[in-house]
């Protein structure tokens, strides 16, 4: 709620740019949008996927298939970009766990280039991925599941249980978008405090703010927070745990602070705190790279965007875990 101070404390806030799932049939493997090269099989599975469903499907004979080729999706795509490729995976029996399977994207039209991600299997459900950075001549690709050429044939499983596959483009994966029949596209997260939401609680002269937050990819623009007049030229923000950006002041245009740390690999939980006034910004990172300046004005702000930038675009694309706001400076970070 709020009172003296502003917090947003649950278990995890996912924060995500918008995405389209690329792929028709993202759970029918059946169907005759899904190639089933050298002889693979896809049939139903009684086995609960991850929604809770009886949607997942099995894929057999892989022995068959070429390490190339398998349960393959063609798609058009758009040279120069980067796709990343997805999917549920789980060993069909004990004696598949600890096997492996390779997802694959190769193209099929231009300058040869491929991706792959050896999988282990386990006994739960484990979302995989795979990204490829396409080449200027690269408009098609192919979207495999296969045999892990890579390993002795006494590693590599020749059946597994999938469910929930997923074509973007972008280098991460975001959560899994059903599509049955045409491609789907969600919708980015907006988590805005404007008006007198926001004015009830906050202080225009001085302010702290702490954030724990997991970054699940590196973009340079992403933010864990942004506390602007919904522009960047008046704006108080913080990037993404994988960027070193801990504070970042902007009055008239102006940066009048920023406030550096080191960078932390996607995936891990993140500790920062920023406080800020007239002449006294502080920050920390993991309570470690503690920094400041002792010159700069404020900006004058009306909204809070918790996941995205000042203008609402470039979303986090990862998780927030605690975001506490305390409306005055502290010496103490």
């Amino acid at each position: 709620g709020i009172s003296a101070t502003y917090a947003a404390r649950v278990p995890m806030i996912l924060v995500e740019p918008s995405a389209t799932n690329l792929l028709l049939y993202s759970e029918e493997f059946s169907n005759a949008g899904w190639t089933k090269v050298n002889d693979v099989v896809v049939t139903p599975s009684s086995v609960d996927a991850p929604d809770g469903t009886t949607n997942a499907f099995k894929l057999s004979e892989l022995q068959l298939s070429d390490g190339d080729y398998g349960l393959s999706e063609y798609l058009t795509t758009t040279p120069s970009t980067s796709y990343t490729f997805s999917a549920y995976l789980k060993a069909t029996s004990d004696s598949d766990v600890g096997k492996k399977v390779r997802i694959r994207i190769r193209r099929a039209q231009g300058t040869s280039i491929s991706a792959s991600n050896h999988v282990t299997l386990t006994s739960e459900w484990v979302r995989h991925s795979v990204t490829i950075d396409l080449l200027s001549d690269n408009t098609s690709c192919w979207f495999v599941l296969t045999k892990d050429t890579s390993s002795p044939t006494a590693e590599q499983a020749d059946e597994c249980l999938i469910y929930g596959a997923q074509v973007e483009s972008g280098s991460v994966s975001t959560s899994y978008i059903p599509t049955s029949g045409s491609t789907v596209t969600r919708a980015a997260d907006g988590l805005a405090i404007t008006g007198s939401a926001f004015s009830s609680f906050y202080n225009q002269s001085e302010g702290t703010v702490y954030t724990e937050a997991v970054g699940r990819g590196y973009f340079d623009f992403n933010s864990v927070f942004a506390i602007s007049d919904n522009s960047f030229n008046e704006s108080i923000y913080q990037r993404t745990p994988s960027n070193n950006q801990v504070l970042v002041v902007i009055d008239g245009g102006n940066v009048q602070a920023g406030l550096l740390s080191s960078t932390t690999p996607t995936g891990t939980l993140v500790r920062r705190a920023g406080s800020f006034k007239v002449n006294n910004f502080k920050g920390s990172h993991d309570g470690v790279d503690t920094n400041s300046d002792t010159s700069g004005t404020i900006p004058t702000v009306n909204r809070l965007h918790i996941g995205a930038s000042a203008s609402a675009d470039n979303k986090l694309n990862g998780h927030i875990k605690r975001l506490i706001y305390w409306p005055y400076h502290s010496d103490s970070l």
